[in-house]
């Protein structure tokens, strides 16, 4: 033993049999002395204080300096007591120190102790202490003794920087960490209790020879962390719950003995150069157990293919050649089975539940994972840096993580296993590649069935993911040159198959149905999707910022294919055969193309141009997919007298100049006509009825016009306008509502009409924070005769005339309807007149009677408004007396 560590020991046992460090009463709060906050620097400032507080004590050795029985309130402004650069010998005990807060470079403890040597703190309670309850740091031959710190935001007790110091008999609970030892050599920790700790109990860090014994440690996220600190002894501790009993990691030459885990055990990783090795293999673990079970820990052997025994609490498989660990039943653990740096390990016919990860393999060789059940754990299955190793016939169910976890590893089989209800059943990230992931059965994973993320050229053939809450398959950033091939992928609550930022991939076989979209390519090129079924999917496929993608081959039914991005290259760089198929029809894709003066009117079922001018589109009826018309950075491009009913987008436009819609018919749809970053184009004449959400929506556009169309029931307008169902959308564009004096007839907005000239008097609102709106709107579908008059009465006869109707919309006008009123009987239809007439001569009229008329125009929709009569009497002289013109229908 060290000079200093007896001279420790002898001041302890000295004050102990003095009755200067009680061991077991903390006295109450009114039992103490309040006090200010206590700050010394150096050993002269120490003997004044102590001459001005009435201190006992010399600071010698055999007279050390006593400070006790205070009650400090830091009031969040510095430590309770701060002492720094001294020698002397001194006790701080008895005391009670809350509500310590950073001020200037104090952090805020308890006690701080900065370059001190000879302390001794015994019996002090720190609660609420914002750093920690006691910190000593760049201090030697200091301890803590019967001490209770409680609910700091960072530490219990925090040595740092510190040689030969002792913590024991002292408890540390609800801390970040309950006791850290930090760059701090040759100290001990002892007979200590730390409960509920959120990132430790007792964390070690850089501290080599440390002893840590008899410790009762419980419910800690670690409850004894060894980080980079070697040759420290962990004998006879007392370890329950925790998602860790004692982690091990870049830690070599330690001893662990006598020590007991119940619900945890231990955990290990070497990732330091010149430490992954010997972390695993350089350790003596002596008597240690698990759940009342040996741990069997198994170093640098070749076992020959000797079985492990069945009745182990925990395998630790270091270095290790030709094993095999069969018929074992592992619970309520942190790590089941760890195998690192070792070679043709076979695990079967085993079961593991209840723990954080069943079976852990790091830098493993040709190693078999068959026949086993992981169940209510975290990870089942967790491979780290492995290759050339199969994993197959295992069932992973109810993880709370991932069923098959690769992180590194390559080469690797994964195949014929059934995961369900795990968050993701199968998950590779950090360059995991190589491997094959073939014939699994994934069933409702939380998030997604199979996931990639920076993992390149794997193969993922002929698996079933079903019922996954968000994506059948995902290939995430970095994870290139993947093939997914033959995959069933149905019932998935997002994507069958989504990749974001993951290029040259080979889509091809896959049979996705009823999923929210089916595959998705986000900032993905040069991929091949080929040959695959997708049904009953908002999107089929959706390339997305994607470019040079071939698409070939694909069955899409329910729905199609969609294509969006800010670039023309977003649109134009992808080679469609002309093998892909929508509803049985044809998928159509025409890119680069000057067609001024063609027509394309053949059958399909969806068209999709991209980068092409003057061409003109229809008739053509596309119903039932994802956008009936996908129009990217076109010009002078018209859609005419089309049907697009029942898709996602009945027309979806990016980036085009001028053209438009004229006098299609866009119905039913989740949004009419999509429109974005398009300039000058126009929708003329066209009828929206009943899209579930805009009929219109308008996006970064300008210099666009809408006029002439008929919107009625779109975004669940009723006959009553209401701000929250406006029919159409625009959003940051320029927009022209009226032409002509004309704008669109609205279904939620047809009256007041006081002159009855067919044109709502007071304007519809689109968006009244920025202005937008029609401003003449049309009362009806077809517009009322213009300036109807009486132009005679003689005898037996009444003669009306009128001008055109200004407007009819969607349909020509079909004839004028004269209706005649007489008395108090209802309203009689006594003319049909072609559209090219304008005038009436009844000659059915009774003297001495009033009768009124009534010319409506009609068209197939409907007809104008019947509120405008024309009223006359007939005298018996037959002279024309004319007793009502027009009335005002109010």
């Amino acid at each position: 033993m060290s000079r200093s560590r007896l001279i420790l020991a002898f001041i302890v046992a000295l004050l102990i049999t003095s009755g200067l460090i009680v061991t077991a009463n903390h006295g109450s709060a009114e039992d103490l002395i309040g006090q200010d906050s206590i700050v010394i620097d150096g050993d002269t400032e120490f003997a004044q204080m102590a001459l001005s507080k009435g201190w006992p004590g010399n600071g010698s050795e055999g007279d050390p300096y006593i400070i006790q029985g205070y009650s400090i309130d830091a009031r969040e402004e510095g430590s309770c007591i701060a002492i720094s650069n001294t020698t002397v010998h001194f006790v701080i005990s008895d005391s009670l120190l809350i509500n310590a807060g950073p001020l200037g470079d104090d952090p805020g403890c308890g006690i701080t102790l900065l370059n001190v040597t000879n302390g001794i703190m015994d019996n002090i309670r720190c609660i609420a202490c914002e750093f920690a309850g006691i910190w000593i740091n760049g201090s030697e031959a200091t301890s803590v003794l019967n001490s209770s710190c409680r609910s700091s935001d960072m530490y219990g007790i925090m040595v740092s920087d510190s040689s030969n110091c002792t913590v024991s008999w002292s408890q540390c609970d609800d801390t970040f960490a309950g006791i850290l030892l930090y760059g701090s050599d040759n100290c001990t920790l002892e007979r200590n209790h730390c409960y509920d700790d959120q990132g430790a109990g007792i964390m070690i860090q850089y501290s080599n020879f440390t002893l840590v014994a008899e410790n009762d440690l419980a419910g800690s996220g670690v409850n004894l962390g060894v980080f980079f600190s070697d040759d420290c002894l962990i004998l006879n501790n007392t370890l329950e719950r925790g998602e860790t009993g004692i982690n091990l990691m870049n830690s070599l030459n330690c001893r662990f003995e006598g020590n007991e885990m119940t619900q945890c055990s231990f955990n290990m990783v070497g990732n330091a150069d010149g430490r992954r090795v010997e972390t695993y293999a350089s350790q003596e673990i002596v008597n240690c157990t698990v759940n009342g079970l040996p741990i069997r820990y198994f170093k640098n052997l070749d076992f020959g293919n000797e079985t492990v025994p069945v009745d182990s609490g925990q395998i630790i498989v270091a270095n290790v050649t030709s094993m095999t660990i069969s018929g074992i039943e592992i619970g309520n653990t942190s790590v089941g089975v760890i195998v690192a740096h070792s070679s043709s390990v076979f695990i079967h016919d085993s079961s593991f539940s209840s723990s954080m990860i069943g079976i852990y393999t790091d830098r493993a060789l040709d190693c078999m994972i068959y026949d086993c059940q992981f169940h209510d754990m975290v990870n089942g299955i967790d491979l780290f840096w492995s290759l050339d190793s199969v994993v197959t016939r295992n069932s992973c169910h109810r993880n709370s993580n991932v069923g098959i976890y690769l992180e590194g590893s390559s080469r690797i089989d994964i195949s014929d296993n059934f995961c369900s209800e795990n968050k993701y059943g199968v998950y590779l990230t950090n360059y995991a590649g190589h491997n094959h992931i073939t014939r699994n059965t994934v069933l409702r994973s939380s998030e997604d069935g199979i996931y990639l993320w920076g993992s390149p050229h794997n193969e993922v053939e002929n698996n079933t993911v079903e019922l996954s809450r968000m994506n059948g398959i995902s290939c995430w950033p970095l994870s290139n040159g993947n093939a997914l091939r033959g995959n069933i992928l149905h019932d998935n609550g997002g994507f069958g198959i989504y990749a974001l930022s993951a290029n040259n991939l080979i889509i091809n076989d896959n049979d996705v149905f009823r999923s929210e979209n089916g595959i998705v390519l986000y900032s993905s090129s040069d991929a091949q999707v080929m040959n695959n079924t997708v049904s009953h999917v908002d999107d089929g496929i959706h390339l997305f910022r994607s470019s040079n993608d071939v698409i070939g081959g694909n069955d899409m039914l329910g729905c199609s294919m969609i294509i969006d991005g800010e670039e023309m290259g977003h649109f134009n760089t992808h080679k469609m055969p002309v093998n892909n198929t929508v509803n049985g029809l044809p998928l159509v894709y025409i890119a680069n193309q000057d067609m001024e003066g063609q027509v394309f009117r053949s059958a399909v079922g969806e068209l999709l141009l991209a980068n092409v001018t003057g061409l003109r589109v229809g008739p053509l009826y596309i119903q039932n997919g994802t956008a009936g018309i996908v129009m990217g950075f076109c010009d002078d491009v018209w859609i005419t007298d089309t049907g697009l009913f029942l898709n996602q987008y009945g027309i979806f436009m990016v980036g085009c100049e001028g053209g438009g819609v004229f006098h299609c018919d866009i119905s039913g749809n989740d949004v009419g006509v999509s429109m974005t970053k398009s300039n000058g184009s126009s929708i003329i004449a066209s009828i929206l009825v009943e899209n579930q959400g805009y009929a219109i929506s308008v996006d970064s556009s300008s210099a666009s016009a809408f006029w002439a169309n008929a919107f009625i029931g779109n975004n669940g307008a009723t006959e009553e306008y209401g701000p929250d169902r406006v029919q159409v959308h625009v959003h940051e564009s320029r927009t022209n509502w009226t032409t002509s004096g004309y704008g669109n007839h609205w279904s939620d907005w047809t009256s007041p009409d006081q002159n009855g000239d067919g044109i709502v008097d007071e304007p519809y609102i689109i968006r009244n924070d920025t202005g937008v709106k029609d401003s003449a709107p049309l009362s009806g579908m077809v517009g009322p005769p213009s300036s109807p008059s009486i132009t005679g009465v003689g005898d037996s006869y009444v003669k009306i005339a009128w001008q055109p109707t200004n407007y009819s919309l969607w349909f020509p006008l079909d004839h004028y309807a004269v209706y005649r009123h007489e008395g108090s009987g209802g309203s009689k239809y006594i003319a049909r007149l072609s559209p090219g007439t304008f005038s009436f001569n009844d000659t059915t009229v009774n003297d001495l009677t009033e009768y009124s008329y009534y010319i409506l125009a009609v068209n197939e929709f409907g007809t104008s408004a019947m509120d405008w009569p024309l009223e006359v009497l007939v005298p018996s002289d037959h002279s024309c007396l004319v007793t009502g013109v027009v009335k005002d229908k109010y």
